[in-house]
C-alpha cells in the first residue's frame, strides 16, 4: 500500500468478511490517469475490417504462422501471470497499480484472441505447444521471479521484445485488418510499458544492491533466451516477413539495456 494512503495511515477501513477487504481509495494520479487512458482506448478484434483481409503472400503466411506460434503460447502465458500476480499486488496493498493490472488483463486476453483470429485469417493453425519448448522455458523464468517486483521487470522485457515484434508485423504487410491488430497490439503495450515506469520510478530507489544485480542477470537470462529464438529457429521466418533478425535482436537487447539503466539495476 502506498505510504500516503489512508489505510496506512491508519484511515477508515472497511470489510466484508473473510479476505475481502477494502480500503478508502487513495488515487495514485499517474496510476488512475492511466486506468483511465485504458478504459477510454479499449477496442474489439471482432469490429476489425476482416472482410478486407486481401491476398496473402504464400511466404509471408508461411512466415507468420512459425512467429506468431511461439508468441500465442507467450501471449497465453502473460494471462496465466497477471491472475497469478493480481493476489500478490492486493496483499501488497496496492490498490493503484491493481486497478491498472485489472485493465491489463483485458489488453492480454485481446492479444490472444487476437492471434488467434490471425490464425483462422490465413487457414492454418499454431504449430504444437510440445515444438515451443524455448517459449515454454521464457514464461517459466518470467513466472519463476521472486517477487512481484521480479516478475512485473520480466513482463517489462517481454514487453519490449513483443512491441518490436509487433511493429514489424504490422510494418509486414498492406492488408488492412492485419496493420490495425497490430496498431491495437502497440497501443496496448505503449500502456504497459507506463505501468512499469511509474512503477520502478517509485519503488526501484528502495531496492538492495543485491537485488538490483538480481534484476539485471534476470533480464540477461531472457535476453539470451530470446536470442536463441529469433536468430536461431526462427532466423528465416523472420526473413520472409522482410525483417532482419539479427538487427531485430540487437535493437530489443539496446531497449532493455537502456531501461535497465534507467532503472539503475547494476550490472
Amino acid at each position: 500500500m502506498g505510504a500516503g494512503s489512508p489505510a496506512a495511515a491508519g484511515g477508515p477501513e472497511f470489510s466484508l468478511g473473510g479476505e475481502f477487504r477494502y480500503f478508502v481509495p487513495h488515487h495514485d494520479e499517474g496510476f488512475y490517469r492511466l486506468y483511465s487512458k485504458a478504459s477510454q482506448e479499449q477496442w474489439a478484434v471482432a469490429a476489425l475490417p476482416w472482410a478486407e483481409l486481401g491476398a496473402l503472400d504464400p511466404d509471408w503466411r508461411q512466415g507468420m504462422v512459425a512467429l506468431l506460434s511461439p508468441m500465442i503460447v507467450s501471449e497465453r502465458g502473460a494471462m496465466q501471470a497477471c491472475c497469478t500476480m493480481l493476489p500478490q499486488v492486493r496483499a501488497k496493498g496496492d490498490h493503484d497499480a491493481e486497478l491498472v493490472m485489472h485493465a491489463m488483463m483485458l489488453d492480454e486476453a485481446r492479444h490472444w484472441e487476437g492471434l488467434n483470429r490471425m490464425f483462422v485469417a490465413m487457414s492454418s493453425a499454431p504449430r504444437p505447444i510440445s515444438e515451443w519448448k524455448e517459449m515454454l522455458g521464457i514464461n517459466l523464468l518470467i513466472m519463476r521471479g521472486a517477487s512481484f517486483d521480479q516478475w512485473l521487470w520480466g513482463i517489462q522485457i517481454s514487453d519490449i521484445i513483443a512491441g518490436n515484434l509487433y511493429a514489424a508485423f504490422k510494418g509486414s504487410t498492406e492488408s488492412k485488418p492485419v496493420q490495425e491488430l497490430f496498431a491495437g497490439f502497440l497501443k496496448d503495450e505503449a500502456r504497459h510499458h507506463r505501468f512499469c515506469h511509474l512503477y520502478f520510478a517509485r519503488e526501484a530507489a528502495k531496492f538492495t544492491r543485491e537485488q538490483q544485480r538480481r534484476y539485471r542477470a534476470h533480464a540477461g537470462k531472457l535476453i539470451v533466451k530470446f536470442e536463441g529464438l529469433i536468430c536461431g529457429r526462427l532466423a528465416d521466418d523472420m526473413k520472409r516477413i522482410g525483417s532482419d533478425p539479427v538487427v531485430m535482436f540487437e535493437r530489443i537487447a539496446a531497449a532493455v539495456e537502456r531501461q535497465a539503466e534507467e532503472y539503475g539495476f547494476l550490472a
